[in-house]
């Protein structure tokens, strides 16, 4: 018992010194009344006297600016100054250094940190890109201004980045993440197209932000041992990553949150689960904050449905000027003022391919050449000019390729050359466009006119200039079979023979016997038929024939005209049904496809007498994608109205804007035979489970009948027409 009473009296005294020490402290930190009341009037004067000069002080701060956002910079800058002066002068005054010193600690704000800032100081790239190591504002100098836009100070509530690929897009999304959670330490949503892209391709990024940079390597480490942080959501200290896909209504259904983050929002739908449009969406998330800020970024697509440009559009409208070295004007690297010269020795080296060895800018002013050793320094000092600056809250900026620096992307004469090779490829042409330039693409023509296509016409020789693949497509009718005969080179070049017609019941075999003969006689290596009527009678036909494939049309503008192989392989796996399986066709891409095509110029040359100035002969060069027409009786006017009977229409549906393909005449079978063929002839080429079929070149030896060979081979019906437009 006496050992315990002891360690009782042991304990009882520590806790007593304890006490005596804290009360001490706070006798320490204590004041009379009367000296508290002298602090405070000393204080309190002070502060009068300094606001006094606040008035003043900001209107010369400001004076003579123009722009509401550089001012809200300047005031912002000079209260942040003016607080830590205060405290200084306000702890001089003050006869008790510890009291000075919590006064000037709660009138001193945080550091004011700009998102390039941060960067400059925090960000480390190990994996991942071409300049592994410390981020650097220098190697980017177009990003500085857009990442400072989605600092906390700024007054920029909405920035969007119509961009070029590869220049910097999503690691200015990224840093303005990590500025968040290291700095802002608020909620944020990121939005990616679908919860795939978002699983496969952001997921992995975000990782190597978080251990890659070292102020955020500590919350990283401990991602894996919470149980709050998912696929879908991060909690990285007092702050949220919600982690969304545009393709699922349900991920967008999180609390409200300050900050939002939208990439590749062209790939975005137009409707999420039938609840409006994603930004919308975003911006509901957003209501109750007063500070909120949302960032978009994109390559864009095609005009009229590029969410990125109508966003850029309602922006400030922001293009980055560079200096003319010669006469200073300022300008922007449009396409325009390109050039390039070709290398004729190469030309010929490499057998008439158009090599381009040089490739400069011209300015618009003076026409002075400027040159890409010159492109860094002007780089540097180029600036952001808005095209329509009464918008002041919403910052959007448009960059193309030309303003990646030396030795980190492609070169001026890397990219004059991209355009030359996709001259004569439409779907080239396209993602130069909107990869390259940042620019939006709108198909030549939205509908044909088909007395043009007519005048085409022309006279095919027995043996075609080059190597061609032949095609046949099959359309079903209750009443006929109707085909499309066309020659492919391997540049997708196609000449068009002929369209048949078979009448027959299709529900009745006759019909399909003088298909599978018509299909012999005209030599067609692979066919195609469309599964969308007697879909029983179709997949009965192309039983035992791998050379012929069932297929069906599916609309959807993103849908592809053909599936890519992993695709198809997965929905393979997924099929439950036995036999051959049906193709999808995407009908609409396969429409703008074609009438694009339909535009396209042949690559000609023309051979000139030098004495007279006549044209001797007129030389056809390979144009991938142009279309030839035969001069062959099926190919007449109701022919061409059909190819021509569908055209691109503008319609709206929850408030946006969506093309659609409508017919303008009843019959269509030519479109859609020639779509199918097209169809046809890639998967032919992609797919390693469609075998060929072989000429019929020994039906008659193997036949041995000389009376059958004397005999005419019976010809199917070809209906003639009259021109109906």
């Amino acid at each position: 018992m006496a050992t315990l009473a002891k360690a009782q009296l042991e304990r009882d005294k520590i806790k007593a010194k304890q006490a005596r020490k804290s009360y001490e402290l706070a006798l320490s930190e204590s004041m009379k009344t009367e000296q508290a009341e002298t602090v405070k009037a000393l204080i309190r004067k002070a502060v009068t006297s300094q606001l006094k000069k606040l008035t003043k002080e900001f209107s010369q701060v400001v004076d003579g600016q123009q722009d509401e956002t550089q001012i809200h910079y300047l005031l912002s800058d000079y209260s942040h100054d003016w607080l830590k002066s205060l405290g200084h002068q306000v702890k001089k005054q003050l006869d008790t250094k510890a009291l000075g010193n919590t006064f000037k600690q709660s009138v001193t704000p945080r550091q004011l940190l700009s998102v390039s800032q941060w960067a400059e100081k925090n960000r480390y790239m190990k994996t991942g890109t071409n300049l592994p190591g410390p981020w650097r504002n220098a190697n980017a100098p177009h990003a500085v201004e857009i990442m400072d836009s989605l600092s906390v100070h700024s007054p920029v509530r909405t920035v969007t980045f119509m961009k070029a690929s590869g220049i910097s897009g999503t690691e200015i999304g990224l840093n303005w993440i990590g500025y968040v959670i290291d700095y802002a330490q608020m909620d944020m949503i990121f939005v990616v197209p679908t919860l795939e892209l978002r699983d496969r391709t952001f997921n992995p990024k975000l990782k190597r932000l978080l251990t890659e940079t070292p102020c955020l390597n500590d919350l990283s480490s401990s991602l894996s041992r919470d149980e709050s942080n998912r696929k879908d959501m991060l909690e990285l200290g007092p702050m949220r990553l919600i982690k969304s896909g545009a393709n699922s209504a349900e991920s967008f259904r999180a609390e409200h949150v300050p900050y939002a983050y939208g990439d590749e929002i062209d790939a975005f739908p137009l409707d999420v689960g039938g609840e409006g449009d994603p930004v919308t969406l975003i911006e509901n998330r957003q209501k109750t904050f007063s500070r909120a800020k949302s960032l978009y970024t994109s390559t864009p697509t095609e005009r009229d449905f590029s969410l990125v440009e109508d966003l850029f559009e309602s922006g400030d409208q922001r293009y980055r000027y560079i200096a003319c070295p010669e006469c200073g004007h300022r300008h922007t690297l449009a396409f325009k003022n390109f050039r390039w010269k070709l290398d004729d020795k190469e030309q010929q080296e490499e057998g008439g391919k158009k090599i381009v060895y040089r490739a400069y800018f011209v300015c618009p002013s003076c026409d002075a050449e400027i040159h890409e050793h010159q492109k860094n320094k002007l780089l540097d000092e180029a600036v952001w000019i808005p095209n329509n600056p009464s918008v002041t809250k919403h910052r959007s900026y448009h960059l193309n390729s030309f303003y990646i620096k030396f030795g980190l992307g492609l070169t001026w004469k890397d990219i004059a050359q991209k355009w030359l090779d996709s001259q004569g490829d439409t779907n080239k042409l396209k993602a130069f466009t909107n990869t390259y330039l940042a620019e939006t693409w709108r198909e030549d023509a939205e509908r044909m006119d088909a007395i043009l296509l007519l005048s085409r016409i022309e006279s095919f020789p027995e043996e075609l200039p080059r190597p061609t693949t032949r095609i046949a497509f099959t359309d079903v009718q209750k009443d006929r079979l109707e085909l499309t005969i066309i020659d492919f080179e391997d540049s997708e070049e196609a000449w068009d023979q002929q369209h048949i017609i078979l009448p027959g019941e299709t529900a009745l075999p006759d019909v399909w016997d003088s298909l599978d003969e018509e299909l012999a006689n005209q030599n067609v290596v692979v066919a195609g038929i469309d599964a969308g009527y007697n879909t029983s009678m179709v997949t009965d036909f192309c039983k035992g024939k791998k050379w012929c494939i069932p297929t069906k049309g599916v609309g959807g503008e993103h849908r592809p005209l053909v599936e890519d192989k992993v695709k198809r392989n997965q929905r393979l796996r997924r099929r439950r049904k036995k036999g051959m399986p049906i193709e999808p066709i995407g009908t609409d891409q396969g429409k703008a496809l074609l009438f694009a095509r339909l535009n396209l110029k042949p690559n000609t040359e023309r051979v000139i007498d030098e004495e007279s100035g006549e044209i001797i002969e007129t030389i056809y060069h390979s144009t991938p994608g142009y279309i030839h027409f035969n001069n062959d009786p099926s190919l007449d006017d109701e022919y061409f109205n059909q190819l021509t009977a569908e055209e691109l229409q503008t319609k709206k549906r929850a408030g946006r804007e969506y093309r659609q393909w409508v017919k303008t005449r009843p019959r269509n079978e030519a479109l859609d035979c020639f779509i199918g063929a097209l169809a046809i002839f890639r998967m032919a080429k992609e797919m390693p489970t469609i075998r060929r079929k072989k000429f019929v070149e020994q039906t008659s030896q193997e036949e041995g009948n000389a009376e059958q060979q004397s005999q005419p081979t019976k010809k199917p019906i070809r209906q003639r027409r009259k021109l109906r437009i």
